[in-house]
Order: C-alpha cells, then sequence, then structure tokens
C-alpha cells in the first residue's frame, strides 16, 4: 500500500498543457515531402519483398507438383484455377523432385501465402496512408502537382484521381492556418 502511495506522488507534478507551436509552410512542406518519401521507399520495398515470395511461390508449386501432390490440393490452397497451377509446373519442367511428402509441400506453401497476403495488406495500408498524405498536401495547398508527383512516382492525372473525394484525417502537428484561439 505504501508503495502505491509514493509511486502516484512520483507521477504528480507540473504538466505542460501548451500546444506545439505553430510550423511555418516551409517545416510543413519539408516535413510532408520526407513524409511521402518515406511511405514510397516502404511501397517499394514491399513491393520488392512481394515480387520475391511470389517467385519463391511459384517455385514451391512446381516443386510439389514434381513431387506428386495432388493439383486439386494444391489449387485448393493457393486459390488458383488447376490450369495456372499446371502452367507453373511446366514452367520449371527442368526440376528434379526432391522426396518431400505432398503434406510438408503443401504445408510450406500455406505458410508462404500467409506471409504474402500479410504483405500485400501491409503494402495497402501503406498506399492508403499516403493516399491520406497527398489529400492532405492538395488540400492545404503545400505542394503543388508536380512536386508531389515527383515525391511519389505517380502521374499528376493519377494524385488527382485516387484524392478525388477523399477527406484528409488530421496531421498529427499542427497546422499553421488554424485560428489562434483554438490552441
Amino acid at each position: 500500500m505504501a508503495g502505491q502511495q509514493s509511486a502516484k506522488a512520483v507521477a504528480g507534478g507540473y504538466r505542460y498543457r501548451g500546444g506545439r507551436p505553430p510550423q511555418s509552410p516551409d517545416q510543413q512542406r519539408n516535413e510532408l515531402s520526407q513524409q511521402l518519401l518515406d511511405k514510397q521507399s516502404a511501397i517499394r520495398f514491399r513491393s520488392s519483398r512481394i515480387r520475391d515470395l511470389a517467385a519463391n511461390l511459384n517455385v514451391l508449386v512446381a516443386q510439389a507438383l514434381r513431387d506428386g501432390a495432388p493439383v486439386t490440393a494444391l489449387s485448393r490452397i493457393t486459390r488458383l484455377s488447376t490450369g495456372a497451377v499446371r502452367r507453373t509446373g511446366l514452367a520449371f519442367d527442368d526440376m528434379q523432385p526432391s522426396g518431400l511428402p505432398a503434406a510438408e509441400h503443401l504445408r510450406l506453401i500455406s505458410h508462404l501465402l500467409h506471409e504474402l497476403t500479410a504483405l500485400e495488406e501491409s503494402r495497402a495500408n501503406v498506399e492508403e496512408e499516403r493516399r491520406q498524405l497527398l489529400a492532405a498536401a492538395s488540400k492545404q495547398r503545400l505542394l503543388d502537382d508536380f512536386e508531389l508527383a515527383s515525391l511519389t512516382g505517380l502521374r499528376p492525372e493519377h494524385i488527382r484521381k485516387i484524392t478525388r473525394g477523399v477527406t484528409p484525417r488530421p496531421r498529427t502537428v499542427a497546422a499553421c492556418d488554424a485560428p489562434l484561439s483554438s490552441r
């Protein structure tokens, strides 16, 4: 009991309740540019990893076929048509049997598919965050369309299209055009 009271006494004290000072438009532009660059590099990294995992998936499917795994089981796990599974197997016609049982191949493929799905969801989340940043930048007119295009690698028309109708979420940093009375 005494230990709890002393912890409360230590936790109390002066707490600054003021807001963060407003940023200048240049600071906002720099911060937004950095955030967009960070999002773009995260999207590129995830896209590269997705391509790598998809290539590994193709190799695993082909190896499973070579080792005698049923096409229907592979089709059911990968959610691909049986024709697509067969074409994948034919693309790697020079593989040698590995000797793994079909159940082990199916387990490996299932694990890789879970990782691939999680990575695709992660990329979609980062793309949505980038979309919100683009909408905020367009609304606040911090950067023009061509600056946004150069930071994201997207065409200005595409940026306008994906941000059309998006209401940007409030940013974590206070905007400099907010009235002083609301701070």
